[in-house]
């Protein structure tokens, strides 16, 4: 089990605990809080069993304290001050690893600010009906393309549950340019909806819940939820990539709260990203051999749900006509 594990491992390979930070001030939410529905203990109660320490930081009163290893902002909807953006720009700059879960329309001033990062949280919802989880509203979906080439998503042992999510793109290439004199190396997006899926423009989807896909006004699919890019100084770009400034954004925050950690593959994904851009690669790979020997939750989609309903029914059928026969048999020939 991975809860002991892991552990294990930790006292083998870590002399000290490594320091998480996550940002306040802008309504993140809340990692204390063991609300079912909206609090994240759960998440917290597994980053600390891999051996991190976290506290809140305000970039306001003390920018990021020099112990940081991983910077997360969980879910902020709140604008950033122009003055917080500055702390967090000479952060990246000393390459820094930044964590940001953005929901949709959350944090427009920080969301411009990744963009010169080459990292776009777009301001359309995820919809996507053929991986709609069974009862689940249509915001509520499996996230099935995942990179193998990533550590992050190649650790899941199942597809990802994502609510009310954006969509998160990479729009530069390597050698693009970016803040401080830092350029972009390498870059993925390891996390994507479905070919059935597409991304809503629709201002009244995310409050109503419904909505249809609408050509000019839309965007088709595969969605990319899950990206990350590395960047590196113009005039050093062969550094080690765990010295070089690293962002991983997600497009929802709700996949690690409580509601959500346990579904499919989210809690692998969850501590995950943390733990890769922790330099933790031992832990993502002791999770990657455990996945392999146990079985995933079951879920299934509406879709699926669909059609095993169809079949019951086309089965009964075929059992009454079956028994209808025999009986019609037994009496027209053995009565």
């Amino acid at each position: 089990r991975s809860d002991l594990l892991i552990p294990a491992i930790l006292q083998i390979s870590q002399a000290q605990t490594k320091h998480l930070y996550f940002t306040t001030g802008h309504g993140e939410r809340d990692l204390y809080s063991s609300d079912r529905s909206s609090g994240y203990s759960e998440w917290r109660g597994l980053l600390e069993q891999n051996n991190y320490q976290i506290d809140n930081v305000s970039l306001f009163a003390s920018g990021v304290p020099d112990d940081c290893k991983v910077l997360v902002s969980l879910g902020p909807q709140k604008d950033f001050l122009p003055e917080e953006l500055v702390e967090l720009g000479k952060y990246l700059a000393r390459g820094g690893h930044y964590l940001a879960l953005i929901d949709p329309y959350g944090s427009p001033s920080l969301v411009t600010f990744l963009q010169q990062y080459h990292l776009d949280f777009t301001n359309q919802i995820l919809v996507d009906p053929a991986y709609r989880l069974t009862a689940g509203e249509l915001m509520t979906t499996q996230v099935p393309l995942r990179s193998e080439d990533n550590a992050i998503s190649r650790s899941m042992a199942a597809s990802a549950v994502f609510s009310m999510a954006r969509g998160v793109k990479v729009t530069g290439q390597p050698g693009a340019s970016a803040p401080n004199n830092l350029v972009l190396v390498l870059s993925t997006e390891f996390l994507k909806s479905s070919h059935e899926s597409w991304s809503s423009g629709d201002p009244k989807a995310i409050s109503t819940g419904i909505t249809e896909y609408q050509s000019g006004r839309d965007t088709k699919g595969p969605i990319p939820v899950g990206s990350e890019v590395d960047l590196a100084p113009s005039d050093n770009q062969h550094i080690a990539i765990q010295n070089m400034t690293r962002i991983v954004g997600f497009g929802s925050s709700a996949f690690a709260s409580n509601q959500f950690l346990e579904m499919l593959g989210n809690r692998d994904l969850a501590v995950s990203a943390v733990n890769e851009l922790a330099g933790d690669e031992i832990l993502i790979a002791s999770r990657e051999r455990l996945n392999k020997s146990e079985t995933a939750g079951f879920y299934v989609t509406s879709e699926q749900s669909q059609r095993l309903r169809n079949l019951g029914a086309l089965g009964e059928a075929f059992i009454l006509f079956a028994v209808a026969m025999v009986v019609f048999v037994r009496r027209r020939f053995f009565a």
